[in-house]
């Protein structure tokens, strides 16, 4: 009886240990399927994210294709604007020049202060009212024997085929 108590015993602490290894086995089991899981989970993740990355990439890659695009653009027209603003320093001179040549005879022609406008224009911008003042005759400053002393100083003697009749005049 005592080999039987013996074998009963052995065969109690056996069975406990195979009872305690199917219960860890089905706990590793349980394990593993969790990690699987995750492993799934992940993978998606990975693959979701892989995907907006090559989206962001593209999307990049058009962006930056369209701000080098832009940049050219804006480098060719600095370029033109460049080209038009550089004029060899005797060339500006000589039109500057020109220009106050052209402004001496007109002011002269239409009795202009010429000297006056002259000096405005070192100090003042286009279109500022000074200049316009001194460029806009008053009424009273245009008289209609200026316009027969000139026309008659110039040899003509008809406008429009009309005979000009001096006898009104005086």
């Amino acid at each position: 009886m005592e080999r039987t108590d013996r074998l009963l015993r052995e065969l109690h602490a056996k069975d406990e240990i195979i009872s305690e290894l199917k219960k860890n086995g089905r706990q590793e089991r349980d394990h593993v399927r969790d990690l699987y899981k995750k492993v799934d989970d992940l993978q998606e993740e990975n693959g979701r994210l892989k995907e907006i990355l090559r989206s962001t990439k593209r999307n990049l890659a058009v962006h930056e294709r369209k701000a080098k695009s832009a940049e050219r653009r804006g480098l060719v027209q600095t370029r033109k604007i460049l080209g038009l603003t550089k004029e060899p320093h005797t060339a500006l001179i000589n039109r500057v020049l020109t220009l106050e040549w052209i402004v001496r005879e007109l002011g002269t022609q239409l009795n202009f202060p010429v000297n006056e406008i002259i000096s405005l224009s070192e100090i003042c911008m286009e279109n500022d009212p000074l200049l316009r003042n001194v460029l806009q005759k008053n009424e009273e400053d245009i008289n209609s024997n200026d316009l027969i002393d000139y026309l008659d100083k110039n040899g003509v003697n008809s406008i429009l085929g009309i005979e000009i009749d001096r006898s009104l005049l005086d």
